[in-house]
């Protein structure tokens, strides 16, 4: 059966990408994998001669595979470089666990952890659906905590600050789990612009002022929207300055 259904097939297209021999590093040069607990470590295969010009250690990659019934490579790319950001190829000891694990739609961490003249290092791992839903649910319970902080902004301002503060914490839980497991992204937003802003307006200044520093101090890899990051160093600096005027008063003689 499994013969008859791979004679009458239908004929597979395959993307073109480059692979020319000048352009990649030979595999008995790059190849070195290596098994871990948490994952595995490789060096990449059709390395990218000029990779190392638009890469760098600690920065994530995305893992993809052709549309095609039986796709036998696992393309590494860099995430905001489009299709001629190909940076090479899984090894074949990974790919075949590789493809069924993006099949189903699963989550992955593939981050660049070394990079040489002649070989980049990516530590993978694999995320497991349970892991996946787990995630998706405190994500999705710190997003309907921001909506209804940001709803009550107006009427309860002390509430809106407890609903932010709880929401601050759920994200905080999601990476301090990403770190331990191994898994690298959420797609909710600290909401700490937000948070500063209602306690300046209710001129709790001290209080702002540590909870932007307390933002300052957490690794947060996805960063703010756009804009928020300027609002917030200007909001950290005015409060400094008016903590500051608080403390030494100037007295009209």
């Amino acid at each position: 059966m499994n013969f008859l259904r791979w004679l009458f097939r239908k004929p597979n297209t395959k993307p073109k990408l480059r692979t020319s021999p000048q352009n990649i590093i030979p595999a008995n040069q790059n190849q070195e994998v290596i098994n871990e607990t948490d994952g595995f470590t490789f060096r990449v295969d059709e390395l990218q001669t000029d990779f190392k010009e638009f890469s760098r250690v600690g920065e994530f990659v995305n893992l993809w595979i052709p549309k095609i019934d039986y796709p036998d490579k696992v393309y590494i790319y860099h995430r905001s470089a489009g299709p001629e950001g190909r940076l090479g190829i899984i090894p074949p000891e990974y790919s075949g666990i590789v493809i069924s694990h993006l099949k189903d739609g699963l989550d992955y961490y593939a981050e660049i952890i070394e990079l040489t003249d002649k070989a980049c290092k990516i530590k993978c791992r694999l995320i497991t659906k349970e892991e996946t839903e787990h995630r998706e649910d405190m994500g999705r319970e710190a997003e309907e905590t921001i909506i209804k902080a940001k709803a009550l902004e107006k009427t309860n301002n002390e509430e809106a600050v407890c609903l932010y503060r709880k929401a601050m914490g759920i994200l905080r839980e999601i990476d301090q789990q990403g770190e331990k497991n191994f898994i690298a992204w959420r797609k909710q937003r600290f909401p700490i612009n937000r948070l500063s802003l209602v306690l300046e307006r209710q001129k709790r200044y001290k209080e702002c002022l540590e909870e932007i520093h307390a933002y300052e101090k957490l690794s947060d890899k996805i960063g703010l929207y756009a804009g928020e990051k300027e609002r917030l160093e200007k909001r950290k600096e005015k409060i400094k300055k008016w903590l500051i005027d608080l403390d030494h008063p100037i007295h009209s003689i």
